[in-house]
């Protein structure tokens, strides 16, 4: 299952500079990219390629972390149903 988590680069762009280090993500990479530092900035170095087909959309400018989080994990649950009873049951007679 391919999830797209999409958010404009200039609200990632503001997120970076108030994450903290405790989350263990790299930090700066933004920066090193506008001063062309680092040209491996999806977005900003090189082009950002989206998804063609995801299954799910999350605008994680608009929704809470755990709100995009339930979104995605929904996605999952029905598709792990879906699998394990893929077609009704039929009642023996």
């Amino acid at each position: 299952m391919e999830a797209y988590v999409r958010c404009p680069i200039k609200i990632c762009i503001k997120r970076e500079k108030r994450r903290k280090d405790a989350f263990g993500a790299p930090r700066g990479i933004y920066r090193k990219a506008e001063r062309m530092e680092s040209a491996t900035v999806p977005g900003v170095g090189v082009p950002y390629e989206r998804p063609l087909k995801p299954e799910v959309v999350v605008d994680s400018d608009r929704l809470t972390s755990d709100q995009s989080a339930e979104r995605i994990m929904r996605e999952i649950l029905r598709r792990f149903e879906k699998a394990r009873f893929p077609l009704k049951r039929v009642r023996a007679r």
